[in-house]
């Protein structure tokens, strides 16, 4: 018989369905992301990227760290760090920007946690670059 497995957003965890029950498969899991490569001025013009903005949901406080992978090479990882939301809140989204300012053709990035203090859900990872000429 075959499991289908379900990666649960908001808290890290690693649901296994079949024979009729759900059923989690460990502790709560780390993040990690490795994105597609931005190609902004095409596949052999040169952009200057600006930074990689990540946008996360918490609950508790957030570890995270970003590392630019400019043409396929590892750049150094940039680390985050937040306390818990204020009292009156149950939750908090905040951006992080990890900074480039580096010439390339294309860009990627890694994406971590650190540690998990509490619930932690990515919801963007983008790159920012100057408009490419010919562009609209």
């Amino acid at each position: 018989m075959g499991y289908i497995y379900v990666g649960e957003s908001a808290r890290g965890r690693i649901i296994r369905y079949g024979a009729g029950m759900f059923t989690q498969i460990g502790d709560a899991y780390q993040l990690e992301l490795r994105t597609w490569d931005q190609r902004p001025a095409g596949p052999i013009g040169e952009a200057v990227f600006r930074t990689i903005v990540g946008v996360l949901r918490h609950t508790a406080g957030y570890d995270v760290q970003i590392t630019p992978v400019l043409d396929g090479v590892p750049l150094t990882p940039q680390r985050f760090t937040g306390g818990a939301p204020s009292a009156a809140k149950l939750e908090d989204v905040v951006q992080v920007e990890a900074i480039v300012f580096t010439p390339g053709t294309a860009l990627g990035a890694i994406f971590e946690s650190v540690s998990l203090p509490g619930e932690l859900e990515l919801i963007d990872l983008f790159a920012t670059a100057p408009p490419v000429w010919g562009s609209t």
